[in-house]
């Protein structure tokens, strides 16, 4: 039986729980138990989908006058609050996985929130429609998920291995060598949106690391956009929570050096262990605790390892992209006055090291932790 992602979404999110059980054929079966918050969720999502197309139509409206226009933004303010309420409700572990994206989806709802205000205010409706338009594929990913990542998609789900335990070890280390080479490349595509940034500014940043990262937020906004502001300026400072990790000089270092021009993917793929790891991948050989059973164990961890990581990546974009939508908007307070300029890139440097973070804790720790069982 192949298990995709598809069918074990929310469980890969550390939402909701998994049983197993055995076929009639002696096959493990996988089943998901829906997280009682996932309904609610997915109505609120629908809802302020709907909100934003009428908010849409409302100012297009040559009749709408502006008080009608008003009322529209604000039904849809208060369909973004409830979508934001639900995330929390469903995103809340206190796992490392579940805090990001309790981040993410905040700055999420504050993207959208900052968008809306400038189109009521007569802006440009590109970054509205763009926010619309990411949750329109969330709404696409919860229903088919596996169809939307760039991540090799065999890697993705877990089948047979082989017909033979020479043929499953064979098929083992070629995807396992292959997960770590995404994880990099996934990196990577996240990293180099942002590392242009504050290439500028690291040494300024990492100096004033602790009380820059929390010293963000906002003044001089309108009621609506300081809303949106707001919940990207508390994602951000959540982010900031992965900087106390204790692997975080090896991942400043780790920056540094990307900011140097450097090939992205060396650098990541030495920040992520991959060749120590490859090694040891390399080394599996046939035995008592390596056959078919026990590598179609660890395939299937290494899937949902994947999956997560994945999924992680995939909201770190997100945050880039409600970082970049507040752009000349935030600004540092309590601090001295020549750091000001340093707003974006700091939140940009946060983004970037809390990736980079991630992906040492997936790469370097928790795939040997799957190499190791075997």
């Amino acid at each position: 039986m192949v298990r995709t992602l598809a069918s074990n979404y929310w469980v890969v999110r550390g939402l909701a729980g998994a049983t197993t059980e055995m076929s009639a054929e002696g096959e493990k079966m996988y089943h998901s138990e829906q997280d009682p918050n996932l309904e609610p969720y997915l109505v609120a999502l629908n809802n302020v989908i709907k909100a934003a197309d009428r908010f849409l139509e409302w100012l297009d409206g040559l009749d709408r006058t502006n008080e009608e226009k008003a009322f529209a933004l604000h039904k849809l303010s208060e369909a973004i609050e409830v979508l934001h309420a639900r995330s929390k409700a469903l995103n809340s572990g206190a796992e490392d996985a579940a805090r990001f994206l309790r981040a993410a989806g905040e700055m999420q709802a504050g993207y959208i929130l900052v968008e809306a205000a400038r189109v009521a205010n007569g802006g440009d409706r590109t970054g509205f429609r763009s926010a619309l338009d990411g949750l329109r594929m969330e709404r696409v990913e919860i229903s088919d998920p596996i169809s939307v990542f760039p991540f090799e998609k065999d890697l993705l789900q877990s089948g047979v291995l082989g017909s033979t335990d020479e043929q499953a070890l064979k098929s083992f280390k070629d995807r396992a060598g292959r997960t770590l080479d995404n994880m990099v490349l996934e990196a990577r595509d996240v990293i180099s949106t942002a590392v242009e940034k504050f290439t500028n500014d690291l040494d300024s940043f990492v100096q004033e690391l602790g009380e820059l990262a929390n010293s963000l937020s906002d003044k001089g906004a309108t009621e609506t956009v300081k809303a949106g502001i707001e919940k990207i300026v508390s994602g951000i400072k959540a982010l900031a929570e992965f900087l106390k990790s204790d692997s975080l000089q090896e991942a400043i270092d780790y920056l540094r050096e990307m900011t140097k021009h450097l090939d992205l993917e060396h650098v990541l793929a030495k920040a992520f262990g991959c060749e120590v790891t490859k090694v040891t991948i390399g080394t599996l050989e046939l035995g008592a605790s390596v056959n078919r059973t026990t590598l179609s164990t660890a395939d299937t961890q290494m899937v949902d390892l994947s999956s997560r990581y994945v999924l992680l990546l995939k909201y770190a974009r997100r945050v880039l992209t409600a970082v970049g939508a507040v752009g000349g908007i935030l600004v540092l307070t309590g601090v001295a006055a020549h750091y000001t300029a340093l707003a974006v890139p700091i939140a940009y440097a946060v983004v970037a090291l809390t990736t980079v973070i991630i992906g040492m804790n997936f790469a370097a720790h928790k795939m040997r932790g799957v190499i190791a069982s075997l």
